[in-house]
């Protein structure tokens, strides 16, 4: 299975902390489990305009693996795992058009909300 971009949560005047909101990816279940505690929330999922481009797609708009360190990078920080390999930040995260995709589904769901 291909790697796939994380679903967006929007949330509208939320100031608790919010369970399972503090797991690095949450689902559709998790937003009716959040508005349940009574926040607003909406699930924004980016995954058909990610179709066929995201790693390893054509054109991919998420970075592969990115061996090439910036400056702005520090390996042993951001890769403990994997350290000694000298990997990017920019690794597993999204091109100029892969933030263009995301903004695509962000949008869709801003519209649904009457935004």
């Amino acid at each position: 299975m291909p790697y796939m971009p994380a679903p967006l949560i929007v949330l509208l005047n939320c100031t608790a902390t919010l369970r399972p909101l503090d797991k690095l990816v949450c689902t559709h279940e998790d937003i009716t489990i959040v508005k349940k505690q009574g926040a607003s929330a909406w699930f924004s999922n980016p995954a058909n305009d990610f179709a066929g481009s995201a790693i390893c797609g054509d054109p991919e708009q998420i970075h592969a693996i990115v061996t090439k360190v910036t400056k702005s990078d520090n390996p042993v920080k951001d890769f403990p795992i994997l350290r000694n390999y000298g990997l990017s930040a920019q690794s597993f995260h999204p091109k100029i058009g892969g933030a263009r995709l995301y903004a695509n589904a962000l949008e869709r769901t801003m519209t649904g909300m009457g935004l």
